[in-house]
């Protein structure tokens, strides 16, 4: 299954992702280890997981936070973080 590079908008910043879009209605965001920790989308954790559950036929979508690599900002204690993860439907 291929993702796709995606962009989408979360307040007043564009957000970096990889999305899988499939026809199965269950999907799953799947977020990266800390930061400040070097944790990016592209990890190996983040990767097996987005596998395992495409061989589930789950749709993925995974980012980067604020501030890490294509995302835009900075990283926010943890408090600007939270709604990374309630950002709007991904557009491409």
């Amino acid at each position: 299954m291929k993702e796709e590079h995606i962009y989408f908008p979360c307040g007043n910043i564009t957000l970096e992702g990889l999305g899988f879009f499939g026809a199965d209605p269950r999907g799953v965001v799947v977020s990266h280890p800390h930061p400040l920790m070097g944790g990016c989308m592209i990890n190996n954790v983040v990767e097996a997981m987005v596998s395992a559950f495409h061989e589930q036929g789950f749709s993925t979508l995974r980012f980067n936070f604020r501030g890490v690599e294509g995302s835009e900002g900075a990283y926010d204690e943890g408090i600007g973080e939270q709604g990374d993860v309630l950002a709007e439907r991904p557009v491409s």
